[in-house]
């Protein structure tokens, strides 16, 4: 029985922010028993109850492998930000159609539908984030103003990676 093991969000962050940064690959070219580690990882990640050796195997890895499972559409809510350097290094741009999301690899382009209206923008992740409660996605301030939620801050949206 594995000891769980609490790594804080910021210490979790940046342990995939380094992975996903110096490993893309899919899923599929993994030998099985990496596939059936990077799952079991992905559900306990999503369960928050990371094992110490969890932690040591994503680092070592590359967090992207976990998230290279099967890409899926996401529902839920965006908000947007602007400035700053972002996890992957990058300094943040007002006019980058940029976002942050919590498990894609950096460079992952999703296209990003708001569900009320039925704009849509394609983006870049390049941040980590969002951690606040019910956010799925936090767009660059260019691609809000595309989907039209400025005014309203958030909005409920639709991600289709790319």
């Amino acid at each position: 029985m594995h000891k769980p093991f609490h790594a804080g969000r910021r210490n979790l962050a940046s342990v995939i922010a380094s992975g996903a940064q110096s490993i893309r690959v899919e899923a599929h070219e993994l030998p099985s028993f990496l596939q059936h580690r990077c799952e079991l990882i992905r559900q306990r990640l999503q369960s928050s109850t990371m094992t110490r050796s969890d932690t040591i195997f994503a680092a070592s890895i590359g967090a992207a492998l976990l998230a290279a499972g099967p890409a899926a559409a996401e529902t839920g809510r965006a908000a947007y930000y602007h400035g700053g350097r972002t996890a992957s290094g990058e300094v943040s741009t007002a006019q980058a159609f940029t976002a942050a999301h919590r498990t894609l690899p950096f460079g992952t382009k999703v296209l990003v539908t708001h569900i009320g209206n039925g704009r849509s923008v394609v983006v870049r992740i390049n941040d980590r984030g969002p951690f606040g409660r019910g956010r799925i996605i936090d767009v660059s301030t260019a691609a809000a103003r595309e989907l039209d939620m400025i005014a309203s801050g958030t909005a409920m949206v639709r991600i289709d990676p790319q």
